[in-house]
């Protein structure tokens, strides 16, 4: 067969673009295939129709979407791509967000269950957390969604499963899983999924159960292999309002890692919380264990978190009024390299080189958001960038601002992307930094939009960043 590149524009008519024209939608070839099927629902085309082909031609280029609407609920790179993932919980979309760009694509889009709702929680009722029923496999094959129904008890679960191999992301297997979750007393207490993590062959999903739950489905075959409760002991002199679930797990080297917290706030003497850091082999049986205890009111851990990134253990614990929170780097054995105070995270962005990322959690005036480049072996601050606006989160009140940013940094091209909703514009924004100790801005895409002053917000706010000697 010649090659169509030495042979364009020799056939017998004159091939016209014919815009986004991803196949021949009555072409049986194309149409029997399920991705093909999926895929022409994800646009809103019918199968078999006459009128998206004529005359021939194939035209397969990526597309752009203005997503004007819709809140972010997670985001998570692909590993040794230039993607990032999004998850839309206004339209239950999973956006695929081209990095290797300026200014960034959106190039993918894939509708999931539009009845269920991805859980996600940061502390007090916050969304826009990096934390919820979501994980990805190490190698970036695959995403996983458990989803919980938000009318009536809420009880069923849906897991859902996303091959992300080829240019179209495409839903592999959906499985519902009835009334395995506690509906609570009040909607305040309805049991809901924390966090997620894969070893490839299963995922673990802890859950909100005070007392600790781990729920492990097989991934070949969608079935629950073990419901995991650990009863952890609450002492009668225990108890307190810092009793909290396990919110964050990883996995890493053949095994997982979890945290947790016990508030022994009416014990003698007042220990207060304790936070516990597990490690465990695969079948959820502990084999190390790490636990710190202070005094004085705690905040509750749920803003606690942890990630695995080149066999070390990058583990956050919250903020103390007494002293700083912690972020920490440890060895797989738990074992503490070194630390760096920090208070209240809303991401462990992630490692590249010799540095690590976060981003600051905005909490208040006193604790604004920023990107901090950290130096990885000695957990020393390299840099910081105020992106308090750029988080999307209004720490003052004379702004409608949404608490729903989420963000991500991409290994291969080595941006940090903070994806947020702007209540006043009713439009979905991504900010574009570099993940270096300068910290660059980029540029704040409004799909399709920009800033005139790239160093200012709209309203003047200056963007500060420092870089310590």
């Amino acid at each position: 067969m010649a090659n169509w590149k030495d042979n364009k524009g020799s056939g017998p008519w004159d091939f016209v673009e014919r815009g986004n024209k991803f196949g021949y939608l009555n072409n049986p070839d194309w149409t029997d295939q399920e991705e093909s099927v999926d895929f022409s629902e994800n646009l809103g085309y019918s199968i078999n129709s006459t009128t998206h082909h004529s005359p021939c031609g194939h035209w397969h280029k990526a597309r752009w979407y203005d997503i004007v609407g819709g809140r972010w609920v997670a985001a998570m790179q692909q590993p040794g791509t230039p993607y990032i993932y999004v998850y839309n919980i206004t339209d239950k979309q999973v956006i695929r967000i081209d990095t290797s760009t300026d200014p960034v694509m959106v190039d993918g889009i894939l509708r999931l269950q539009p009845t269920y709702d991805l859980d996600y929680d940061m502390g007090y009722g916050n969304p826009g957390a990096q934390r919820g029923g979501y994980c990805m496999d190490k190698s970036g094959r695959r995403i996983w969604y458990l989803f919980t129904d938000p009318d009536g008890d809420r009880t069923d679960v849906e897991l859902i499963e996303v091959d992300i191999t080829s240019y179209y992301m495409r839903k592999v297997k959906s499985t519902i899983f009835p009334n395995i979750m506690d509906p609570g007393i009040l909607p305040s207490y309805r049991e809901r999924i924390n966090d997620g993590c894969t070893n490839g062959i299963y995922t673990y999903w802890p859950t909100t159960l005070i007392a600790g739950r781990i729920i492990v489905i097989r991934n070949s075959d969608h079935t629950i292999v073990d419901d995991h409760y650990f009863n952890y002991p609450i002492e009668a002199c225990g108890g307190g309002i810092n009793d909290e679930a396990i919110p964050s797990i990883d996995y890493g080297s053949g095994r997982l890692y979890w945290t947790y917290c016990r508030d022994y706030i009416f014990c003698v003497p007042p220990w207060n919380v304790c936070r516990h850091l597990i490690g465990a082999a695969i079948n959820l049986v502990a084999d190390i264990e790490d636990i710190s205890c202070g005094t004085g009111l705690h905040t509750p851990a749920n803003q606690n978190m942890l990630r695995i990134y080149n066999n070390k253990i990058l583990q956050h614990r919250a903020y103390h009024p007494s002293f700083d929170g912690r972020f920490m780097n440890r060895n797989l054995d738990l074992t503490l390299n070194a630390h760096i105070g920090q208070e209240y995270l809303q991401n462990i962005l992630g490692v590249i080189g010799s540095s690590v990322y976060t981003l600051m959690h905005v909490n208040s005036a006193a604790h604004p958001a920023f990107i901090y480049c950290i130096d990885l072996s000695t957990m020393t601050e390299t840099s910081k960038l105020d992106i308090s606006y750029y988080t999307g989160q209004a720490y003052m009140s004379s702004y409608d601002w949404d608490w729903s940013s989420v963000s991500a940094l991409n290994n291969q091209t080595g941006k940090i992307l903070i994806f947020r909703y702007h209540n006043i514009e009713k439009r979905n924004h991504a900010a574009v930094f570099d993940a270096s100790s300068d910290l660059t801005f980029n540029h704040d895409e409004r799909f399709h939009r920009y800033y005139d002053d790239p160093t200012r917000g709209p309203f003047g706010e200056p963007q500060v960043w420092s870089i310590k000697e």
